[in-house]
């Protein structure tokens, strides 16, 4: 049993057990804290905060003195004046409360918004990759309401990322790798689960990982290094 646990109970006022308070009663001088000395330290600590209590309540005391003999002193008007401040401030705080409550659910419902319309363009064009695909509109910050506009940057993403889009964006005969060419690339991500089966099965499980883990660090090096280049309108 430890003395000092014993002396955080005291001060904190929590009752002892019929243990601890046998251990108390028999500590001895020369076994740390001498009894006396002990007993001292927790009277003056108990007698420190009770002094401390008093001392805030008579603050608090003078300062409602204080203001009731201010308000004596201001006529009617005067009055009426103090208490409209008091309410306007007191409306004040709620309505900026308010206000940054509601600017926090638009931005989040701004942000859904765009998430679903990159949902919606993803399934219109047959976009494989929409979080890749929500990134670059983002930078662009594309606004959905300008048809023009969505039409010319999906355009251009063909252009650019034909990754992201469907095997008939991609181009070629249409056949997947693998599947009836007797052959998959060893170093082309596929894009669809028949492609995936197709890979694992001709370059294993491990070959497989390494080249998503070297297209998902690709695909965000490409995106660190458009945030430096200026977007053109």
């Amino acid at each position: 049993m430890n003395i000092a646990d014993i002396l955080k109970k005291v001060v904190a006022g929590t009752t002892l057990s019929q243990e601890e308070n046998d251990f108390l009663k028999s500590y001895k001088e020369g076994a740390g804290i001498p009894k006396e000395r002990l007993d001292r330290e927790i009277q003056a600590k108990k007698d420190a905060e009770a002094a401390k209590a008093e001392a805030e309540k008579a603050k608090k005391d003078a300062e409602e003195r204080l203001k009731a003999l201010e308000d004596s002193k201001l006529s009617d008007a005067e009055k009426a004046e103090k208490e409209r401040k008091t309410r306007e401030e007191t409306n004040n705080r709620r309505i900026e409360t308010l206000e940054r409550q509601r600017d926090e659910a638009e931005a989040k419902a701004k942000s859904q918004d765009f998430r679903n319309n990159i949902q919606d363009l993803g399934k219109t064009h047959k976009v494989e990759d929409t979080e890749t695909l929500q990134m670059f509109a983002e930078k662009e910050k594309l606004d959905f309401s300008d048809k023009d506009s969505v039409n010319a940057f999906i355009e251009s993403q063909k252009t650019a990322r034909p990754s992201l889009f469907g095997a008939e964006v991609k181009g070629g005969s249409g056949a997947k790798p693998g599947i009836g060419t007797g052959s998959v690339p060893l170093n082309k991500m596929p894009t669809t689960v028949s492609e995936k089966v197709a890979y694992i099965k001709e370059h294993g499980q491990e070959k497989y990982v390494e080249l998503a883990e070297k297209e998902s660090t690709d695909k965000v090096a490409e995106f660190e290094a458009s945030k430096n280049t200026p977007t053109t309108k």
